[in-house]
């Protein structure tokens, strides 16, 4: 009897007390039971590591890490570090996903041999969620086509929780140590890796947004991080797809536009002159 492929997922957590139990919920009642589930306590100052190992206690696919605060990166790189899934899957702590996730993105990822799935993601606000789908099927990428779309679409994106990847991918990758965009940082790097991809097109994974999320908050010194990861990827571009040049050929630029726009919109015009 063929046994099905384990899913390791990665669930990085700190300070979301009032969100974890629902995104953990959405987890254990998935469709797709075999997988482990990596809670990374990251230095949480709330009820959170309390509650993560209340469901280790009654989940035995449940591992429960604590570590010191050093930001999502580094507590995805701890569970990486332990992961033994054939598959890697990232859910932020604040987040859900729909119950049958896992079923559709490991099937998908077994019928078309892909390295890498991804999923349409819908957004909750706190009142309502409004789905972004791109697609009405199935979508297949070989791996230009697959960074054609990163780079010059909405349709694939730097954030790392949509999607299934293939545990060889983070053989030799990892987050940087960084506080903010460092799954933009790595992304490139991942998805150039992958002779083959597909899009399951349905939106299955539900990202709250609201005003406490790290991408929402006041201008800091780590949003200076866009920088770097963005000549990265112009570096990355240029030498491995030189014909996507043009749709990374500003980059640099517009994120200096971006992060001066977000020093006087936050009124720090003042406080970040220097900068």
């Amino acid at each position: 009897m063929k046994t099905k492929p384990l899913i390791s997922v990665i669930v990085p957590v700190y300070n979301t007390e009032k969100y974890l139990k629902k995104c953990i919920d959405s987890i254990i009642m998935q469709t797709y039971k075999e997988f482990e589930l990596f809670l990374v306590d990251d230095g949480s100052t709330d009820s959170c590591p309390m509650l993560c190992d209340e469901y280790a206690v009654t989940d035995s696919r449940v591992k429960v890490i604590h570590k010191k605060n050093e930001g999502q990166g580094m507590a995805r790189n701890m569970a990486l570090d332990a992961a033994s899934g054939k598959y890697i899957s990232f859910i932020d702590s604040d987040d859900w996903v729909v119950p049958n996730m896992l079923e559709k993105m490991v099937n998908a990822a077994e019928q078309y041999s892909a390295d890498i799935v991804f999923c349409g993601i819908a957004v909750f606000n706190g009142l309502k969620i409004t789905e972004n789908r791109y697609f009405e099927d199935i979508k297949l990428y070989d791996k230009h086509s697959l960074m054609k779309d990163y780079v010059s679409t909405p349709y694939i994106h730097t954030g790392p929780c949509n999607k299934l990847y293939r545990h060889f991918l983070f053989d030799k990758i990892r987050f940087p140590n960084i506080r903010a965009r460092e799954d933009a940082y790595i992304m490139h790097e991942v998805l150039g890796q992958c002779k083959t991809g597909v899009h399951v097109g349905e939106c299955l994974y539900i990202q709250f947004v609201h005003q406490g999320s790290t991408e929402r908050s006041k201008f800091n010194l780590n949003k200076l991080s866009l920088l770097e990861c963005a000549k990265r990827l112009q570096q990355y571009i240029f030498e491995y797809f030189p014909d996507l040049y043009e749709y990374v050929e500003l980059k640099y630029a517009n994120e200096i536009i971006y992060v001066m726009g977000e020093i006087v919109n936050s009124f720090s015009y003042n406080k970040y002159k220097k900068e």
